[in-house]
């Protein structure tokens, strides 16, 4: 049975009971609001964007790759980065990838030198995939932090396509933007 703890969220089933819905979430575990028998989810082909960032990167001469995960575990991220290391190799290049800590997140502080010191041990120059424009963003700023020259030592690519963080970012962001109209 569907438990909705939330008002809005029983006040919703109960208007919607007999409508069919389509989840468009960038989570693995949406609201029970939308845990219905009626429901079709869309999602973005993962796989496909990390090859395509993978490919990316091996058509601008680059054998060094690597991958940021999110900040928490998620399945879509998982997608992406197993991908893009699969194609990597298939196109004779090493890959890295940057995994969130098994243990709950600790702050910002903690992580930044974590991600910093991870960054340093890369070899350069590399092309990184970050898991979505927001933690495109964060790696730009460790990457700052840390004295690593983007793009000459670092090239970052993110996934969305975020106007405001590409936009406004230093040094300007590119980022892969998945197909949502399609969806």
């Amino acid at each position: 049975e569907l438990v909705l703890q939330r008002p809005i969220e029983r006040k919703l089933a109960a208007q919607w009971a007999d409508t069919p819905n389509v989840v468009l979430s960038d989570t693995d575990n949406p609201s029970p609001f939308f845990t219905t028998r009626r429901q079709v989810c869309v999602d973005n082909d993962n796989a496909a964007i990390g090859r395509l960032a993978a490919e990316f990167f091996v058509r601008r001469n680059f054998s060094h790759l690597a991958y940021v995960q999110t900040i928490q575990q998620r399945s879509w991220s998982d997608a992406r980065a197993s991908a893009f290391c699969e194609a990597a190799h298939a196109h004779g290049c090493q890959s890295s990838v940057y995994e969130t800590p098994e243990r709950r997140f600790r702050g910002w502080g903690q992580e930044e030198r974590r991600l910093a010191a991870w960054l340093r041990s890369l070899a350069k120059p590399c092309g990184l995939l970050a898991a979505n424009d927001f933690r495109a963003l964060h790696v730009l700023r460790v990457a700052a932090l840390a004295g690593i020259d983007v793009p000459g030592q670092l090239s970052v690519l993110g996934v969305d396509n975020n106007d405001l963080f590409c936009e406004f970012s230093q040094p300007d962001l590119s980022s892969i933007e998945p197909e949502f109209e399609h969806c």
